[in-house]
């Protein structure tokens, strides 16, 4: 440890700025036995702090592992123009509504070359597929974010002193999460297969 240290302040390292969650890392026990330490850390040096001055790390909340994931988020000025692009998600298709829904985006006669036929089928079908994920599936990712969030706060509670009550609310949101994200697993896949291009 002392050959590491060394090393960390030959370097010129310190731990970049954080939010979240106060503990990184939990011992996997349940009710009084539980204990939390900061263990992981960001080390950046003073180069890295003058271009990515608004830099921070953020804590996730912990969900199966013992340790909490990090995210470093970097401000970057993008200019974004048009509409958010749209992304079919598998899920739509093993609903029992999902073909009759297309069908009757395709089957509408529309004037024009085949081409323009074609484009206005597929805007249809995208407009009808959005309006079924807010009634159906009733925002997937809003529902599971307000999840993890409540997590959060259970999970800082708990950190903070021990209760009975929030113990339990915290092992029972924990499920509750874990249904949504097996449900929507390949919600989820797609997410990260798209970041990965990207």
């Amino acid at each position: 440890m002392a050959d590491f240290n060394d090393c960390i302040h030959h370097c010129g390292l310190f731990d970049l700025s954080s939010t979240g969650q106060l503990k990184s890392w939990c011992n996997g026990h349940e009710r009084v036995s539980r204990s939390w330490a900061k263990l992981d850390r960001a080390l950046i040096n003073s180069t890295f702090s003058i271009l990515f001055g608004s830099a921070h790390l953020k804590y996730l909340g912990q969900k199966s592992l013992d340790h909490c994931p990090m995210v470093v988020y970097v401000n970057r000025q993008l200019s974004l123009y048009g509409p958010p692009p749209f992304w079919f998600q598998n899920m739509w298709s093993l609903h029992e509504t999902f073909l009759s829904c297309v069908k009757d985006a395709w089957c509408r006669m529309d004037m024009g070359s085949r081409l323009f036929k074609l484009a206005t089928h597929l805007k249809r079908t995208k407009v009808v597929l959005r309006a079924c994920n807010r009634c159906v599936f009733g925002r997937v990712g809003a529902n599971i974010q307000a999840l993890e969030e409540r997590l959060d706060v259970l999970e800082n509670q708990l950190q903070a002193g021990y209760s009975m009550e929030d113990e339990d609310d915290y092992l029972a949101m924990k499920l509750e999460l874990q249904v949504w994200e097996k449900r929507e697993s390949t919600r989820l896949g797609q997410i990260a297969k798209r970041k990965k291009v990207n």
